[in-house]
């Protein structure tokens, strides 16, 4: 049984790093300073904290509940022969979200004395694994909670989930005869969908296909608002969001309904103005909005029961980080600005209220996952110097760039800008044959120096150090590649200790892009983290919140696979492992690009074969190499320790 941590618990041995390590002095450092310079209070929910012996915590039922040491999670999967990177899922949290969502709808219900009620909606893009997407539905079942999707892919998904009498269903999406017939027939199995309508032309598809299979419908319209978010996606709403009916469009729909006899098949009213909405006045005022258009259909006889709220309900990621990605508001002020508005206008109007949804899936499950990777070398960055001057003999264009790096500047682009054009004269004189190679490269490195020194004081930031990391950008973080997402990141042990080095992180992959140069800061995102020196040791890297798209976003860049997944739950003395989803072997990537394990390996008995006759290898010894890569298409694609 592994066992909780607590602050109070004497040290354990830790597996993953049998070196004792030398302790740095640093008396003015506390495990608060790392706190606040990883930026935890903001990001962390209670879920995440520092404990006194300087390793990362983790609090699965929130600040009051047990701990558990992340160091020494890492060393346990290691003894279990569980290898890094591993993404570490926590069901607990994906509990204690889903209640506190819940909950603060309920407050909020209570508190402005809404006579209608909430369920919360978890889309199945957010995250579609099975593990995941059945923890959250058989833990929010009991308290109403439904499922979207907008696939057919997800309605299967949806459809294996939503098993109970209650659960329901919201299909939105662009949609083919084989979705709607999908849809419509979940109903003959007793699962209750409901399609949503975001083109007038996809009546004519609903009513065609109920005619034909027997069934009445249970539908649902989709509109646009002109209320806009507010955040990096407030451009994806608005009157040119991709999806929903303007006015004109509704209306067209609800009469379209009437004449085909279904208009009370329709009780669902959907909007969404975009993720991640960073102010509060954009959720009221969409509320608003969508409220009246409610209510003005209800007073045109159309029985809506549901309004869907969409998504939006941000996380912060980041705390002070500004950029359109600082959010202004708590889950509790979101659940009230949506129930406030919405009770208000219907009770003006006098109609029912409806009950509320809201399809809040980052929020949800964001918090939930963490990925555990170690850091294999250090490439120790340059401190900035002043540059060596050229030697007398030295090409005159030489001792022009060396001139441009000691002379102050007020303009670093027109220092560059003049640096490139000394380039060009050097290469223009080398293809001459006027500047040997010699000459050439004692250039280059004055040029290089230059421009490094120019751009690191422009930028009044220190040079950092490339921390090499045994993960994928592309296949654990992409939105941080995609859309600039800062994640949290962390090292999960020696946090009572100062780390003295600025640090970006590459990955394993053969791209210049794969790479962490920006994390979370008091700014708009700073240039390296700081991370500590080596010490021989194990030192084991965190990246938070990444339990929402990441997953279903990753990409095969360089064919790196799936990393393991481990799913813990806490249990009575310390904490279980309810799954382990192994990571993606070599042959299970190559088959994804249609290259079969039994080709790939055709080939090379062909090539072993060719090379026993030509009297390279002995038939023993291309037997042994061949039985090498049968048993080598079974291992990870990431590096594992020697």
């Amino acid at each position: 049984m592994n066992q909780p941590m607590t602050d109070e618990d004497p040290p354990r041995e830790r597996r993953a790093q049998p070196t004792p390590r030398p302790r740095l002095a640093e008396p003015t450092w506390t495990v608060d300073d790392a706190r606040t310079l990883y930026g935890i209070p903001r990001w962390g929910a209670g879920f995440f904290d520092v404990g006194e012996r300087g390793t990362m915590l983790v609090r699965p039922r929130g600040p009051d509940g047990p701990a558990l040491d992340l160091a020494d999670v890492a060393a346990d999967l290691a003894a279990k022969g569980i290898g890094l990177p591993a993404l570490v899922r926590f069901t607990d949290i994906l509990r204690a979200r889903t209640d506190a969502l819940q909950g603060a709808f309920e407050q909020a219900i209570a508190e402005h004395g809404y006579p209608g009620a909430y369920r919360a909606v978890i889309p199945i893009k957010v995250n579609q694994q099975w593990h995941v997407a059945r923890a959250v539905v058989e833990h929010g079942r009991r308290r109403g909670l439904a499922l979207e999707v907008g696939t057919k892919p997800e309605l299967y998904i949806a459809l294996g989930l939503a098993t109970a009498p209650d659960d329901l269903i919201v299909c939105n999406g662009f949609k083919d005869r084989a979705y709607v017939e999908l849809a419509l027939g979940a109903g003959k199995l007793g699962r209750r969908s409901i399609l949503v309508l975001d083109r007038v032309g996809g009546v004519d598809l609903v009513v065609d296909a109920c005619r034909r299979l027997g069934v009445r419908p249970r539908l649902g319209v989709r509109v646009k608002l002109s209320s806009k978010g507010a955040g990096c996606w407030s451009d994806s709403s608005g009157d040119h969001s991709k999806f929903g009916l303007d006015m004109a469009e509704l209306l067209e729909t609800v009469e379209a309904l009437r004449r085909a006899g279904m208009l009370d098949c329709l009780e669902l009213l959907h909007f969404h103005i975009g993720s991640q909405i960073t102010a509060l006045h954009a959720v009221e005022e969409a509320a608003r909005e969508a409220s009246r258009i409610f209510a003005e259909l209800r007073r045109a006889g159309v029985r809506l029961r549901y309004l869907d709220c969409g998504g939006g309900l941000a996380v912060d990621y980041g705390g002070a980080v500004t950029g359109g990605r600082t959010v202004d508001y708590s889950m509790a002020q979101y659940a009230g600005a949506i129930v406030g508005a919405v009770g208000r206008i219907c009770a003006e109007v006098g109609v029912p209220a409806p009950t509320l949804l809201t399809e809040s899936g980052r929020a949800l499950l964001a918090h939930h996952s963490v990925l555990l990777f170690d850091v294999l070398e250090v490439h120790r960055a340059e401190p900035v110097e002043a540059v060596p001057p050229p030697d007398p003999g030295d090409d005159p264009l030489s001792h022009a760039a060396w001139r441009l790096g000691e002379a102050p500047f007020r303009d670093a682009e027109d220092t560059l800008r003049r640096l490139i054009d000394l380039r060009a004269q050097a290469l223009e004189r080398f293809n001459a044959g006027r500047l040997d190679l010699r000459g050439r490269a004692r250039f280059e490195a004055i040029a290089h120096t230059v421009e490094r020194r120019v751009r690191l004081l422009a930028e009044g930031r220190t040079p950092a150090d490339i921390y090499y990391c045994n993960f994928s950008l592309f296949q654990s973080l992409p939105d941080h590649w995609g859309i600039d997402q800062l994640f949290p990141v962390a090292p999960v042990q020696r946090l009572d200790e100062a780390p003295a080095r600025r640090a970006v992180l590459a990955d394993l992959s053969c791209d210049s892009h794969g790479m962490v140069q920006t994390f979370i800061g008091r700014g708009a995102g700073e240039h390296g983290v700081m991370l500590h020196e080596g010490d021989g040791g194990r030192y084991v890297l965190g990246a938070f919140l990444v339990g929402a798209y990441q997953k279903s976003l990753s990409s095969l860049h360089n064919l790196f696979g799936a990393t393991n997944a481990v799913h813990l739950a806490l249990c009575e003395g310390g904490y279980e492992v309810h799954e382990v989803a192994e990571g993606e072997t070599m042959a299970d990537v190559l088959e994804y690009v249609r290259f079969p394990r039994a080709r790939v390996l055709a080939d090379l008995a062909a090539a072993a074969d060719a090379a026993v006759q030509r009297g390279a290898l002995t038939r023993p010894e291309a037997d042994a190499l061949l039985d090498a890569h049968r048993d080598g298409m079974h291992g990870t694609t990431y590096l594992v320790d020697n």
